[in-house]
């Protein structure tokens, strides 16, 4: 009798554990990562994802996967800029973004002509990857640094460095 006790148990202790793991999978990665942010049992390294997954997570309006590496990495770069700015106090954001807007333009070929309707453009698409950013990664403080993005095999591999701000 003491056995099917304890195999009563352990089947409803699985059963809880897929129900769980079933539940995870259907809030998605967003959710999940807010979810263990709420776990005060892990140490805070093991809460926080890994850079590139982030930065992908924040990107993700911008990409597709019929997208060109070269496609593809402006677009992370466009979000690693969000990123960054994202954590400027709001008052010194739009300076910086116009001296980014400064560099690209002075980057640029002489075939290419950035006109104001293009910086407009990608200052509303910065402006809404920063709220995104702050929607999906309130407390992450890391600058990202920089990015490199490799193609294996029909698929895209992103290393990202970064560093805690201060």
């Amino acid at each position: 009798m003491t056995k099917n006790i304890a195999q009563r148990r352990a089947a409803k202790a699985l059963k809880r554990k897929a129900i769980v793991r079933a539940k995870r999978q259907a809030e998605g990665p967003a959710q999940r990562r807010i979810a263990d942010e709420d776990d005060r049992m892990l140490p805070a390294i093991a809460r926080t994802p890994k850079a590139s997954a982030a930065l992908i997570d924040v990107a993700e309006p911008l990409t597709t996967d019929d997208d060109d590496p070269g496609t593809r990495r402006n677009c992370l770069v466009t979000a690693m800029v969000a990123w960054n700015l994202s954590l400027l106090p709001e008052a010194e954001r739009k300076e910086q973004m116009h001296r980014f807007f400064e560099i690209l333009a002075g980057t640029g070929r002489e075939a290419e002509v950035i006109d104001a309707e293009s910086f407009t453009d990608l200052e509303e698409v910065i402006a809404e990857l920063i709220a995104r950013k702050q929607l999906l990664y309130p407390f992450d403080r890391r600058r990202l640094l920089g990015l490199e993005l490799l193609e294996r095999s029909n698929r895209y591999h992103l290393v990202v460095q970064s560093a805690v701000a201060t």
